[in-house]
């Protein structure tokens, strides 16, 4: 029987609800309970390096997702029900504060086409559209269905 050994361990002092490897450079993205987002950078020998530290959310980040198609791009649900899109590249803001839920924000994850979903505790599921060169984020489509988790292959 094949086993599972831990390859690396870090700790970071604060208690992480979420976090997403990107597949194209090694960062390690974060949410926390002190409504911080953090950035690792996983690929050094002397182990994880915070890069950077991403604050806008005023309560617990409870999911954090990379994007599928870009390598700065990243998406954060919280507590505080905001879903927030953000580029790696700008650390003093979001790119974009996402509306639409009345309560806590669970989970979000991002397809390969672009659509951005999320899941709260108001019993109702998102899906956002992030497409075109200006890269507006338009309402897509909305759905009443509490789920916990959405269910995601990183295998293409």
């Amino acid at each position: 029987m094949d086993t599972i050994q831990t390859a690396q361990t870090f700790t970071c002092g604060k208690a992480v609800l979420s976090l997403d490897i990107s597949p194209v450079n090694s960062l390690l993205i974060c949410g926390f309970t002190d409504r911080f987002i953090r950035l690792y950078d996983t690929r050094l020998q002397e182990g994880y390096v915070l890069r950077s530290t991403y604050s806008s959310h005023s309560q617990w980040v409870s999911s954090v997702m990379w994007s599928r198609n870009s390598e700065y791009l990243f998406v954060s649900g919280s507590y505080d029900s905001l879903v927030k899109l953000w580029d790696t590249r700008s650390l003093k803001a979001p790119l974009y504060d996402i509306q639409g839920h009345e309560d806590r924000v669970l989970c979000v994850d991002w397809s390969i086409d672009q659509l951005i979903l999320s899941e709260g505790t108001d019993n109702s599921s998102k899906m956002f559209s992030f497409k075109g060169k200006k890269n507006r984020l338009f309402f897509f489509y909305y759905a009443i269905e509490i789920v916990t988790a959405f269910l995601h292959h990183h295998f293409e």
